[in-house]
Parts: C-alpha cells; structure tokens; sequence
C-alpha cells in the first residue's frame, strides 16, 4: 500500500473530502503506526552476509545502517560456523570467519516531505491498521468519541488477527508407513 492509497482510504472512512489540515498530519500518524506494528507483530526482516578477516568486536547497529540504511531492532540469529559472542547492546565479538547475520530493522521514517509513492514497509496484510490508527486519530478530539474507539478497534483487531495467525500456525510433517 503506498501512502496515496492510504490517505485516500482514510478519507474514505472518516466520510470526508480531502482536507489539507488532515493531510499534514497523516504522514506522523503512519510512521508512529508503522513503527509500532513493525516491532510487535510484522517485523521487517533482513539478512546480511559478512567476512570477518581478523578477531574484533562489531556494532551490528552500526554495520546495518552502513549496509541497508536502516536502524537495527533485534538480532534474530547469526549463523557460522565461526565463533562469536554478545557483548554488549548491539556489539558482538566476532572471530575469523563468515557469518549470515538475521536481523529485525525499523522502518524508515514518514514525515511530510514523503512521497504519496511511498511503499509502507509492514506487509500487505497489516497495512489497513496504518489505516485505521491514522483515522482513529483525526477524530480523537471530537466530542463524540464511538468513531475513534470504533477505529481504533479495528486497528487492534487487525494486529491481533495478525499476532494469532502467526502464533498458531500448525506445521504437520507426513511421514510414510
């Protein structure tokens, strides 16, 4: 879903015709939306491949920005046949070797200046809480306030849904007789 998509669904929702008021906001409401679904419950994947030539201590925070421009979350598993260890934080000591790093990464940031192109970074299946968190907070000030539960419902139904379809996902193995 890009950021056009979502402005249009928004507007959609709340009944309304585009207004430049509620446009400004937006982009602040989908990135704190984005980020925090992003580190609950459809993190943002990466991996990396890296040659360690000599024994030293590496800031993955650090190397991850370099390679992919993005903020470390959490480490999800280094995989080598070469030791390594924690230290401390996102530091990890590593010996001579290669080593596949799996790591969880925030999404960038959407402010004002984002293009209406931009493609949200949480998957498909997440993107209509963007949404409705989005609307749940155009409408929070109202005095009447069973639009703004009734979204923000829907948004946390929407992450639940997501949160239980993957916790319960049933992996059944056949084997032969």
């Amino acid at each position: 879903m890009t950021l056009l998509e979502a402005n249009e669904q928004v507007f959609a929702l709340l009944d309304e015709e585009e207004d430049e008021n509620i446009l400004i906001k937006l982009p602040a409401f989908y990135d704190y939306a984005q980020k925090q679904i992003a580190t609950t419950v459809d993190h943002i994947s990466a991996n990396l491949k890296i040659e360690v030539e000599d024994s030293s201590e590496i800031d993955l925070n650090e190397l991850v920005k370099e390679k992919l421009g993005k903020k470390l979350f959490k480490v999800q598993k280094i995989v080598s046949d070469a030791a390594h260890e924690h230290v401390f934080g996102f530091i990890y000591k590593f010996e001579k070797g290669t080593y596949r790093l799996f790591v969880y990464v925030y999404p960038d940031t959407i402010s004002e200046e984002t293009d209406e192109d931009y493609e949200f970074e949480i998957s498909e299946e997440a993107c209509p809480a963007l949404v409705y968190y989005a609307a749940s907070q155009v409408v929070v000030t109202d005095t009447d306030q069973r639009q703004y539960y009734a979204f923000l419902d829907r948004y946390n139904n929407v992450l639940q849904n997501i949160s239980d379809t993957r916790r319960n996902n049933v992996v059944v193995k056949i084997v032969e007789v």
